[in-house]
């Protein structure tokens, strides 16, 4: 079932930002509901894990389960652990949130609780209905007799110039009667007019009580209603205390957030393959993403997470690499938020002045703030080609690893605004794809695998050709070289080779995967290994295996 990621009646005190996302966001909930509150519960979720809000400082009385069981997740130890995953990450929060939502509200206890919680919100909707026409009842009862008396008052000024006539022909016709009297007509006239006044009083004395068993009727509703809400607010209040007292109740939450926790670190190492970790591309849709990467089969799936995984160690080891010192040399404007000086930073706070703080987003946005430039920003950190092997003996496992490995350095790289390039080869080359294309293109190019033969000159050939054409735009362009070994290179091509890399000054870097590789070369040939500026080999991508290649990539890289 789908939703909208925004509450109608949260407990979070949302900033505009989050509200604007959770408008255009879409939650998937594993089972349907129409129960309003469960839905605003897995929205709360999801903002709860992906920015950690404060809570409302007065929660309304029909969402205070959705309050209780946000606060008993927050209280265990797993929640700081999906927090680790979820911060700032839309995909593993919404993954997170969601299986979370599902876990809770399927604890038979819980459901009892949801179930007095809907009906208490459907018991305060219907006295504030009942309350309203109350109301416009008894505005519509005082407004009746005022609409009387500017009748009254009309038809007293009618009468007024009606006897002042009346007088008048009074007065001519005692003059012409030849007695000296006035004629009969005055006399009928008036008992018309009496007549006519006691029958208005009688229609609105009638309206008037007609009105007033109405008003009566819809104030007691109102009461009544009003009155069914507080019982039902009692029995919530009575089952969160018992819910909160229930040592298996509590048992259950702390075991839902565990679960949400892996589903979490999983949602996060595989999205993060595919480049939407923290601090993603806005313009992704992180939703249409998950879509995308569920359609496709568990290898690509394994692809993404062993990328993910990697990609978080390098980041890691490149965030405490001292190579080149991290030394203030001058100021800048940047838009590095690590980089900003402490009171560029203070005005980007939730709690600076509302206008100065939107002044200085539109400045970061636009051209940056002003900020130190670091010593270690002074080492040139140009774009990148990978060459990834797909013949035939890297099927399987290999081939697996290799896209992990590609996939992983190019996020590495895109995180830091750099350009890639990433091709397959067999004796042939490509597909291709680079850093100016989207989700669906990197998924399509992990999922292709070619087979056939294997040639490294075909391979060596491409990477210069790409090479040179990339440092004509820009220096300390670097090279990655994939395969499980079982080739060599030409001496000619080699030699080629050799003179480009001391012309442009690009360096190679060659992982090989299994342990098959040709070590010795034969006459007219290289081994690929000799060519190489850095060479990792790899048996398997064991835990311990990753993480230490992930590290040698990343103080590798520029």
């Amino acid at each position: 079932m789908k939703t909208k990621a925004l509450a109608h009646n949260s407990v979070l005190n949302l900033s505009p930002g989050e509200r604007s996302i959770g408008r255009l966001l879409d939650l998937d909930l594993p089972q349907p509901t129409y129960d309003q509150g469960e839905i605003d519960l897995a929205a709360d979720l999801m903002f709860g894990l992906y920015s950690n809000p404060k809570f409302k400082s007065e929660i309304p009385p029909e969402r205070k389960l959705n309050h209780k069981l946000l606060e008993w997740s927050q209280k265990f130890g797993g929640w700081e652990q999906n927090r680790s995953y979820t911060e700032a990450n839309l995909c593993a929060s919404m993954a997170a949130g969601s299986l979370l939502w599902n876990l809770l509200v399927s604890n038979e206890q819980i459901k009892k609780a949801i179930e007095l919680q809907e009906q208490l919100d459907q018991a305060k909707q219907e006295a504030r209905s009942q309350q309203t026409i109350a109301e416009l009842l008894v505005l519509q009862s005082k407004a009746k007799p005022q609409d009387d008396s500017d009748e009254e008052d009309l038809a007293d000024e009618d009468a007024a110039d009606d006897e002042s006539d009346e007088a008048n022909e009074t007065d001519d016709d005692i003059a012409d009667s030849p007695t000296g009297e006035p004629q009969d007509e005055t006399d009928e006239d008036s008992d018309d007019a009496d007549a006519e006044n006691t029958s208005e009083d009688e229609s609105a004395n009638d309206s008037d009580s007609e009105l007033d068993p109405m008003v009566a009727d819809a104030q007691a509703k109102a009461d009544q209603a009003a009155q069914d809400a507080k019982a039902l607010e009692s029995q919530l209040d009575n089952a969160l205390e018992s819910l909160g007292k229930s040592d298996f109740a509590q048992a259950q939450v702390s075991s839902a957030v565990k679960d949400a926790a892996q589903e979490a670190k999983d949602t996060a190492d595989q999205m993060s393959g595919w480049g939407m970790g923290p601090g993603a591309d806005a313009r992704v849709d992180p939703k249409a993403a998950m879509d995308f990467s569920k359609k496709h089969d568990e290898k690509l799936k394994l692809i993404a997470k062993l990328a993910g995984r990697l990609r978080g160690i390098a980041m890691h080891a490149r965030r405490e690499r001292v190579t080149y010192g991290v030394t203030p040399v001058d100021a800048r404007m940047t838009k590095d938020l690590t980089s900003l000086f402490p009171t560029e930073l203070a005005l980007l706070r939730k709690d600076a002045p509302p206008a100065i703080r939107a002044q200085k987003v539109a400045q970061w946005a636009d051209s940056g703030l002003l900020g130190w430039h670091k010593a270690n920003d002074a080492k040139e950190q140009g774009p990148f080609v990978a060459a990834t092997d797909t013949s035939g003996s890297m099927y399987g496992e290999r081939d697996t690893v290799a896209k992990a490995v590609a996939l992983a350095i190019a996020q590495t790289a895109k995180a830091e605004n750099r350009a890639y390039q990433l091709f397959t080869f067999s004796t042939s080359v490509g597909p291709f794809v680079d850093s100016t294309q989207g989700l669906s293109d990197l998924m399509d190019w992990a999922s292709r695998f070619t087979g056939g033969g294997t040639s490294f000159d075909v391979a060596l050939t491409e990477l210069m050709k790409r090479l040179d054409s990339m440092a004509q735009r820009a220096r300390g362009t670097d090279a990655v070289f994939i395969s499980d070994g079982e080739s060599l290179v030409s001496k000619a091509v080699a030699d080629e080779w050799k003179k480009r890399k001391e012309k442009l000054g690009f360096r190679l870097l060659y992982t090989e995967i299994g342990r098959y590789g040709y070590h010795e070369a034969y006459e007219g040939t290289v081994c690929m290994k000799d060519l190489a500026d850095l060479f990792i080999p790899l048996d398997e991508l064991t835990s311990d295996q990753g993480d230490a290649l992930a590290a040698q990539l990343a103080k590798w890289m520029r």
